[in-house]
């Protein structure tokens, strides 16, 4: 496990680890639901990327019981049920990552591949506004990034907030105004999302993110009054 984030304050935590090998090590871990869920998964590798995220959640949460218990939302957004922490899962085939934090704060988290997008002109033109190509043009230039790594970073940083949200809306509802020189990053929403946030009694906290050689980290925190 890597941890990538953790403020005892704010009771976030957020890191990474491995896919496990082999999901029946978790199994103990489990509730009977949780057990039900990973049975109805299909294919292995998902059912192990379920699995380590489970386990990872449970970990940084410090209670391994099978009492606590990973369930979902109707728009997919994962919640312990307990509901004394918000909690977001991001995974790939060989990765995890995972962010819990203490309401009435939610997270969302995502975890991307750096070289994920292979056609950069037609994954810009289908999420990406006009005023976000200058935008990715510049942190392209900053983070000496080809286009497709930046494009990578653009969508991992909208999922992370779509996520966070848990309200069920697409990526061009966000725009990326501004990438600051300390990886946090200034989000503008669609006259539709600011109305849905002002309804839920949403506001924003902050959005960042980290990346390495392979993959890009993101991470969103929004406060629910």
């Amino acid at each position: 496990m890597e941890v990538l984030e953790n403020d005892e304050e704010l009771g976030l935590s957020v890191a990474c680890s491995p896919v496990c090998k082999n999901p029946q090590e978790f199994v103990k871990f489990f509730s009977k639901e949780e057990c039900q869920q990973l049975n109805s998964v299909k294919g292995i590798s998902l059912k192990k990327q379920r699995a380590s995220a489970y386990y990872l959640a449970k970990k940084l949460k410090g209670n391994l019981s099978k009492h606590t218990k990973i369930e979902y939302t109707k728009t997919g957004k994962p919640y312990f049920n307990n509901q004394d922490y918000d909690l977001s899962i991001s995974h790939k085939a060989d990765k995890i990552m995972v962010g819990i934090i203490k309401l009435p704060y939610k997270i969302g988290v995502d975890l991307e591949y750096l070289n994920t997008i292979a056609d950069g002109g037609v994954f810009a033109k289908y999420f990406l506004k006009d005023a976000e190509k200058i935008v990715l043009k510049k942190i392209c230039y900053n983070y000496k990034f080809p286009v497709n790594k930046g494009l990578a970073l653009f969508w991992s940083i909208k999922e992370s907030v779509l996520k966070c949200l848990g309200l069920g809306l697409k990526t061009r509802e966000i725009s990326i105004i501004n990438i600051n020189d300390n990886n946090f990053v200034d989000i503008g929403f669609s006259g539709n999302l600011k109305r849905l946030m002002k309804k839920n009694k949403l506001e924003i906290e902050n959005v960042t993110f980290r990346y390495d050689d392979e993959n890009v980290y993101s991470r969103c925190i929004i406060k629910s009054e």
